[in-house]
């Protein structure tokens, strides 16, 4: 196995991990050839190599979103992986991607909601927050809604009252009446006393809005 610093030589950064937390930084000086060179390696067979590369990619994002905006398609093509680090390191550069290139995620957002749907509690996460940002995009509000409303019916029952709560200011009239299904679906699920009365409240609440 090669070493993180190895990975590193081979990703283009020559860092080693104590240097990780200053990559982003020093990312918006190395453009976008450097950029090329790690989306490159995200196709690698070494999955380490990639684990690091796309995790360094999302630093980058962080601090410069415009530099990876154009690499939707290869942070997808990781979605097919079985380990779940990787998934949801890619999901993180999506959900990056998302706020500034919206409509380049949203032509992948079924192969994303697939993943979603089996995926880790983070991997759902992200998924929310990609969700979010299209929910208020023209042109992909409406389908953003019916896959945040497929999102929350496969969510843990954890994730389900928070899940929740976010959703409520992006659904529209629309699709208020299967929202409250959802909820009415999956209330009893909740153990918390407190939470199921908020959830109980919230339903009373939207069902006296007009559809």
């Amino acid at each position: 196995m090669k070493t993180i610093n190895a990975q590193s030589k081979q990703a283009g950064t020559n860092r080693t991990p104590a240097d990780k937390h200053s990559e982003a930084p020093l990312s918006m000086n190395r453009g976008r050839k450097e950029v090329q060179n790690l989306v490159r390696n995200l196709y690698s067979k070494d999955r380490n190599l990639q684990i690091e590369c796309v995790q360094i990619l999302c630093e980058i994002g962080k601090f410069e979103p415009r530099l990876i905006s154009s690499f939707s398609n290869e942070f997808v093509s990781l979605l097919d992986s079985d380990d779940d680090l990787l998934v949801e390191a890619a999901m993180t550069g999506l959900s990056i991607i998302a706020a500034i290139n919206p409509r380049s995620v949203y032509q992948s957002m079924s192969r994303i909601l697939d993943k979603a749907d089996r995926g880790t509690r983070l991997t759902k996460e992200y998924t929310l927050q990609i969700l979010l940002i299209l929910a208020s995009e023209n042109g992909c509000s409406d389908n953003a809604q019916f896959f945040l409303l497929r999102l929350l019916a496969c969510c843990s029952a954890g994730q389900f009252p928070v899940f929740t709560h976010q959703i409520v200011p992006v659904i529209s009239q629309r699709y208020l009446h299967d929202f409250i299904s959802v909820l009415s679906s999956r209330v009893h699920e909740l153990t918390e006393k407190r939470t199921k009365q908020k959830i109980g409240k919230l339903i009373t609440k939207l069902s006296f809005l007009p559809v």
